[in-house]
């Protein structure tokens, strides 16, 4: 399956080379790119492929200048910040402290304005700049900046007889009454990974441990009845909305369960938790009813793309020879929607368009993401990919 693995990774390269890509963020435009052809370079050695990052970055620095672009982590000001803080760390550009202090005091503030009004999506609010805070580390203000929004996190939580959670506001704009995801995408599961990473760069430890313990004994109060659906968990509590099983994916669903509950069991030495997350894991192993979904593509996000990497991020956790053997199988499953030689190579679902299969560039749900998967597996089980660290799924 390598060889064809590394001729749709060629034809990746070759589609994104000849297509142009607006907008500057780090999931869906040009920093992504410029991600995908370091991992490229790295892996080839190839000087082209450092060329061609070094443009995409530069236009995404540039695309910064437009009017309206916002601030968030997904596409915008603190995702492209923290692909050029990982670059010049690299040593590829050259760093330059000036870049970053025209906007990151900006994006403090505005991230501190943001969780006050209980905005902490990592993807599309203040949580995106808590990331960059943490690349940002041991800069006092970045550090300051982390401790106030642990302060103003817990400030915004609600609290019950199930435990901690966060109100969705991503989603809750569709219901008159609170939606609460369970997705590492927009849920109260990606709070305990932002707040995880925090606790191991030693900010907060203190104040950290509670609130993980009781949001976490919130989700497991979430668990759908037992044997009634495909999957374990839900993807979010509403009582507006029928509950019903969640897909096998990244942005919601078990196998992002299951990575949390095991970072978040070990960190805090909780049996309980680790044993939930060797439960989410063999469950999934066994699911194949993505395959009946027509609305499934290559994607990371919600596609196959994803599902593969989450199973070897499983796999290297756990030591779990099973989770690489499904890995592979997603994989393959992953080539099939790449058609060389047609134009767009790969198409990906989007419902709000007219014709709902429609060419995607970026990292999240196009083709640079599917491009770093592919990269991951070429380089074998003990490689550590840059897409985890942009999706919640390391706590370095």
């Amino acid at each position: 399956m390598k060889d064809k693995v590394r001729d749709v990774l060629m034809a990746i390269d070759a589609h994104l080379q000849s297509s142009k890509l607006a907008g500057a963020g780090l999931l869906t435009g040009n920093a992504g790119v410029a991600l995908f052809y370091n991992e490229l370079y790295a892996f080839t050695g190839e000087e082209r492929y450092l060329d061609i990052c070094v443009d995409r970055i530069t236009k995404s620095v540039d695309a910064l200048g437009i009017s309206g672009t916002p601030y968030s982590f997904c596409n915008g000001f603190a995702g492209v910040g923290w692909v050029v803080d990982r670059i010049m760390k690299s040593g590829i550009i050259e760093k330059s402290e000036e870049l970053f202090d025209e906007i990151e005091n900006k994006l403090f503030l505005v991230g501190r304005s943001e969780i006050q009004k209980g905005r902490y999506d990592f993807l599309h609010a203040s949580g995106g700049v808590a990331l960059l805070a943490l690349s940002r580390l041991p800069r006092e203000n970045a550090k300051k900046f982390l401790e106030n929004f642990v302060r103003e996190l817990s400030a915004v939580k609600t609290r019950d007889e199930t435990g901690v959670k966060w109100k969705d506001l991503i989603s809750e704009n569709k219901d008159d009454a609170p939606i609460y995801g369970l997705g590492l995408s927009h849920g109260v599961p990606s709070v305990v990974m932002m707040l995880l990473k925090i606790f191991h760069a030693g900010i907060c430890q203190e104040q950290i441990a509670p609130i993980v313990e009781k949001s976490v004994t919130w989700i497991l109060s979430a668990k759908l009845e037992s044997g009634k659906y495909n999957s374990v968990y839900p993807n979010f509590i509403s009582a507006k909305r029928n509950i019903g099983p969640s897909r096998l994916s990244w942005c919601y669903g078990d196998l992002g369960l299951a990575i949390m509950f095991s970072f978040a069991g070990a960190t805090f030495k909780n049996e309980l938790w680790i044993q939930e997350s060797k439960m989410l894991l063999q469950h999934s192993l066994t699911r194949l009813d993505p395959l009946q979904d027509p609305t499934l593509d290559a994607g990371v996000c919600h596609g196959t793309a994803g599902i593969a990497f989450l199973f070897k991020i499983l796999g290297t956790i756990t030591g779990n020879e099973d989770c690489y053997k499904v890995r592979d199988f997603w994989i393959a499953e992953t080539l099939k929607f790449a058609k060389p030689g047609q134009n767009p190579l790969i198409k990906f679902y989007r419902p709000e368009t007219d014709d709902p299969w429609i060419e995607k560039l970026g990292v999240l749900e196009g083709m640079a993401g599917v491009g770093l998967v592919l990269l991951d597996y070429l380089n074998g089980n003990s490689y550590s990919s840059v897409l985890k660290e942009t999706l919640l799924l390391n706590l370095e």
